[in-house]
């Protein structure tokens, strides 16, 4: 039987061919475009610390958690810090807000959430009387 062919499984394989920047992550703002690269190397060292972090505030196998980050190199690295983890994460659209975001949170269960500070001013909701 094959191993199944994950994310963390293809960024292993290719990280073991090549340490070249080959990833190239390209967003933009309002005023400007921005171009990041990254080696499959690149990404399972921030997957790996991701997974130390989700580890340490108490997150483990099969607990999920949300990813509300804008399109960057951060989500495909909480990705890969998912799976190394043991983890199940759900993206949610960082332009959700108040009771929409809130009810996203309730419906999947999320124990915690990665969020980037560019959407984090006003995304944060009340759920169940605490504050995530």
């Amino acid at each position: 039987m094959t191993e199944p062919r994950t994310l963390l499984r293809m960024v292993q394989d290719a990280a073991e061919r090549s340490d070249a920047k080959r990833l190239i992550f390209v967003h933009s703002d309002d005023t400007q475009v921005f171009e990041e690269k990254r080696s499959h190397a690149d990404l399972l060292a921030a997957g790996a610390r991701i997974a130390a972090a989700m580890k340490q505030e108490g997150m483990g196998a099969g607990d999920r958690f949300a990813i509300i980050l804008r399109n960057h190199p951060e989500f495909v690295e909480a990705m890969v810090g998912s799976e190394i983890a043991g983890t199940v994460f759900v993206p949610i659209d960082p332009r959700m807000r108040g009771d929409k975001l809130a009810y996203m949170l309730r419906f999947s269960g999320a124990k915690g959430a990665i969020v980037s500070a560019d959407v984090l001013p006003g995304s944060v909701a009340k759920i169940g009387g605490s504050q995530r």
